[in-house]
Parts: C-alpha cells; structure tokens; sequence
C-alpha cells in the first residue's frame, strides 16, 4: 500500500520524529512553560482532499488526527494534522510558488493529493514545480503522495536518486483492492451487524456504489445507476449498490442540506478508511523511531542534546545536499520554452517568492498576515474576512480590497472550509492599490536573496472554468482599453503566461 522512493524517505521521517521527541525530553528536563514540540502533517490536495460533502470532520485528515495524537503524544509530541484541501485547485503553479504563505513556515509532513484533478497524463512539470518548491521550503517537509503508480512516482524517484529528497506514496490502486478485500455487505447474511464504516460500503463489486467511468465531468467516477443493474440486483437484497449509494454520506442533522454529494466525492467511510491507514502507518513509523534510538544511543551515548545536535546537523547536511543539486528544468519546460513566462526556469522552480494571497485556507489570511490585520483565528473564524462582493461600496481609502463571494459559502459551518477568496477589481471603484508585499509579509516571510521585481498574478478560478459575462480577463491589459495596472508608477503594458498565472510585463 505504502512505496517509497528509496530508504532514505523513511530514514528522514523516523530523524524528524526523533527531533521532535529530543526536543520534548529536554524540555520536559528544564523548568519551563514552553509547549511541547509540534509534529505537522499538512494535506494538501483538491475537493477530494478537502472533504467536500462530508462534515469537515469526517475528512481523513481529521481522521488521522484522531488516530495518532495519543500515540505522539506519548513521545511528549503534539501531533497536528492540517487539512488545507481546496476545491478545483490543481498542485501548481500557484500553490507550489505559494507553500510557505498557505501552508505555513512549520510542516513536518506534506500530502499531495491532487489525483482527481491532476490525472496521470497530466505534464510532469507540476511535480517538478511541487517537489522543488517542497526542498526549498524552511523546513523541508517530508513528501507523502496519494496517487497512482506512474510517471510522477518514477519522476519523484528519480529526483530523490539526484537531491536525496524523495516522496512516501499511498498507492490508489492498492487501496481500491484493499476497499474491494472488504465485507460485501451484498453477501453477508446480516449487514447491519457489521461496524458502521463498513455496513453498506463496499456493495456487489461497487465502493458507495460508485464505478470508474469514462466521464471526465465526474472524474471518471460514476455512480452505479439503476439501469446498469438488472432486475435481480435490484430485488435481491437491501445491499445493492443503490443503498450503498443512499448510505455514504452523514452530515444529517448537523447539516440539512449540504452540497457536493456526487459520485465523484468520497463519503465518510471512504475518509475514515484512509485515514485510519496513513495512522497505522505513522504508528508504524514511530515504533521504527525507538529502535533508531536505541540504536544512537549505543554509538553516540544517551545525552539527549547530544542526539537533537547529530540529528539536527544531519538536517542540514541534507539541506545543503538539496541545494546544490541543480534544478530538473528539461522537465519543468517538457519541450514548451514558452511556459515560464520569460522567467528564468531556475527561479520558479528554486528563487525565494512572497505571495500575497486572498485563498482560504492559507496561514498568512487566518494569521492575518495577508490582510495586515490584527484578526487572527483558525481554519473556521476569528480572521478577517474581506467584504461581501455584491454588498460592497467602493473603498474610500482607495485601497484593493478583499473580498469574497457569498454563494462560495454553505449555510452550515461544519462542512468544507476552502474559499476562493479574491482582491476585487471593479470599474465603479476607479483606480486602486495594494503594496506587495506588505510590511507584515516582508517580517514573516523574510528574504536572503536579492529582489528580482518579478511579479506573477494568479487569478480567481471560475467553476468549470466559465467566468461570468462581466468578468474581464487580464489579457485585456495589452490592449489598454478596459484593465490598466502601473507599478510603482510604470503601465504593465502585457502579461506572459506561466502555466496558467500572468507575469507582469513593463
């Protein structure tokens, strides 16, 4: 179920745990009020990731969370799993040049799960993107993937057999046989005697009576309707694929009408499954972790600080190794020159970025970062939220507001909590501004390179990729008759495009 793209993978997993629980066993030896060591495991991913349809606490990632914060915390670790999934959003190029700003500057573990967006066809030039932008990151979290084996699986391999930065792959295709080596609840004798997450989930062949299909508007995920069932299937049993259907979703009555309950969203025994898996497999992890350290103990002695300064420095020797591996670029450009927007390929894939963000979730928006605001809250409220864009007057500060759209939002707020917040730009409102980055921006997300004065502008993605009539597209800008934008004072008079975002040309 578990690949990894060598041993090193797991050797740098068990080194971080073992950080963490060093740094717990010298604080728990001092007299301090300090916290115990955070452990960070950060998803990333699209609707799928997110939990869209189920409760937001039904998704794996809260489900892993729930697995392993006892077993972690035993090691004096606080375990914190972030669930960061957004909806209709693919792994690059805006997410990956934006790591730091959404998933924040601490992350131990980071999740890939863009699958159902990102097909295995897809160009590999986002998992170069991903990857190096991951090295780069303060921390150098250590990858996870859930995906298929493939191209990007091989090109991961590939890239740690060069920097030593490699991935943990949770293999689709193993899972789906897993799913399938479970109680049919069609061939049971009594299927409400079976435990809740498996009582009508995997259904005569079906998993929540859904199938691959040839459908790209439904991810290639359908659901079994009555007409591909014969007359026998629909008769002979209360477990058919059509009950295993009605049965995966449970947000009743926490939330009465919650959206996105289609065939090609998971239910909750889908999530649970998951995340119960990627727990065993930490728990795993962690018992490899005391063996290490029995073992380190044997040849350097058992003074704690004595072991966090080994590990530590064997951190940075792997960090520095990172970086002075040149970047993969024949593969970032993969035969189309014209993709980096006349940036130099190496400072997309490796220069320091600041973004400035409006998406939700994103640790520079609920730390109020972003928005210079002294509103700081969590994934659910607290932060500031910009303005409703259809009760919005035009600023009198004259400055570029946030905003958000109200129809984005679900009346209960214990579903998904991804938004595509937005910096609005309306004719009515006349000209207006913003300094990029702003001076909360430039303490946090500190630079040790020289500025480059390149500026990129990722726009707001319509669903299924249709705008509404009024919207005017930033290419419009080289025709200086409906956007006009200056910086510092000097007109943009094109924008380049870098696989899908706009790089702003004088």
């Amino acid at each position: 179920l578990f690949l990894l793209t060598s041993s090193s993978v797991k050797r740098q997993l068990i080194r971080r745990i073992l950080i963490k629980h060093m740094q717990a066993v010298i604080r728990e030896k001092t007299v301090n009020d300090l916290p115990p060591p955070t452990f960070t495991f950060v998803t990333a991913g699209d609707a799928t990731a997110a939990g869209h349809g189920n409760l937001f606490s039904q998704s794996y990632t809260a489900i892993l969370q729930d697995t392993v914060e006892n077993a972690f915390a035993s090691l004096g670790i606080q375990f914190v799993a972030k669930n960061y999934g957004m909806g209709q959003y693919s792994c690059g190029p805006e997410l990956s040049l934006c790591m730091n700003e959404v998933y924040g500057l601490d992350i131990d573990v980071l999740m890939w799960d863009f699958a159902s967006l990102q097909p295995k066809y897809e160009h590999l030039r986002r998992t170069v993107l991903w990857t190096n932008r991951a090295g780069m990151h303060p921390t150098r979290p250590i990858l996870f993937s859930f995906d298929t084996f493939g191209e990007r699986f091989l090109k991961i391999k590939e890239f740690d057999g060069i920097t030593g930065t490699g991935a943990i792959l949770m293999q689709s295709e193993a899972l789906q046989r897993l799913k399938l080596m479970l109680p049919d609840s069609n061939a049971v004798l009594d299927p409400e005697k079976l435990p809740a997450a498996l009582r009508y989930y995997h259904c005569d062949g079906t998993i929540e009576g859904a199938i691959q299909c040839e459908d790209p508007m439904r991810n290639f995920v359908c659901d079994l309707e009555d007409d591909m069932l014969d007359e026998t299937e629909i008769n002979g049993g209360a477990a058919n694929p059509k009950i295993c259907r009605k049965e995966k979703f449970q947000t009743k009555p926490q939330c009465m009408d919650a959206r996105y309950q289609v065939s090609w969203h998971p239910g909750w025994k889908d999530h649970i499954l998951k995340g119960r898996l990627l727990g065993h497999f930490l728990i795993n992890i962690l018992d490899d972790s005391l063996f290490e350290l029995e073992r380190l103990k044997s040849v350097i002695g058992s003074d704690p600080k004595h072991i966090l300064a080994h590990l530590e420095q064997m951190e940075k020797m792997d960090k520095n190794n990172f970086k002075k591996k040149p970047p993969d670029i024949k593969s970032w450009e993969d035969g189309n020159s014209d993709v980096s927007g006349g940036v130099k390929p190496k400072t997309i894939l490796r220069g320091q970025s600041i973004c400035h963000t409006a998406l939700l979730p994103s640790k520079s928006r609920l730390e109020g970062i972003s928005t210079e605001s002294e509103m700081v809250g969590d994934e659910h409220d607290g932060f500031d939220k910009g303005f409703n864009q259809f009760l919005m007057t035009t600023p009198e500060d004259g400055k570029l507001p946030l905003a958000f759209d109200m129809n984005d939002r679900q009346h209960c707020d214990l579903l998904e909590i991804d938004h595509k917040d937005f910096f609005l730009v309306r004719e009515q409102d006349g000209w207006v501004d913003t300094t990029v980055p702003n001076d909360r921006e430039l303490e946090v997300y500190k630079r040790t390179s020289p500025v480059e004065g390149i500026i990129v502008v990722c726009l707001k993605i319509c669903p299924l990729n249709k705008c509404p009539d009024a919207y005017v597209s930033i290419d419009q800008v080289s025709r200086r008759s409906k956007l006009f934008i200056t910086v510092d004072g000097k007109s943009v008079a094109k924008v380049q495009k870098l696989d899908g975002c706009n790089v702003l040309v004088g």
